[in-house]
C-alpha cells in the first residue's frame, strides 16, 4: 500500500508542476530526461494545470511521487517538502 501525499505537498507539488513547466516542450524535455519510460503514458497537451494533474496522477499510479519531488526540487529549484498523509 502506498502512502498519500498531504492536501498540502499534494497542491504544492501540482503548482510547482504548473509554473516550472508551463509549457508542452518543457514538460516533455523534463519527464523524457528524468524518468524516460513514463514520457508515452502521460498526456503533456492541454492547459498546464491539466497536464500538472495528469503527470501528478501517473506518478501516484507508478507509486514515485517522491522521486517526482526530488528531481523536481533538484533539477528545477523548487522546494516542495515530500509529506504523507499518517
Amino acid at each position: 500500500m502506498q502512502n498519500k501525499l498531504t492536501e498540502g505537498c499534494r497542491d504544492a507539488l501540482i503548482e510547482a508542476l504548473e509554473t516550472k513547466l508551463d509549457t508542452r516542450d518543457k514538460r516533455y524535455m523534463f519527464i523524457r530526461m528524468e524518468f524516460k519510460t513514463l514520457v508515452a503514458r502521460i498526456d503533456l497537451e492541454g492547459s498546464s494545470h491539466q497536464a500538472a494533474w495528469n503527470i501528478y496522477s501517473e506518478f501516484e499510479k507508478q507509486c514515485l511521487l517522491g522521486s517526482l519531488i526530488a528531481s523536481l526540487n533538484a533539477k528545477l529549484d523548487t522546494d516542495v517538502k515530500f509529506e504523507t498523509v499518517r
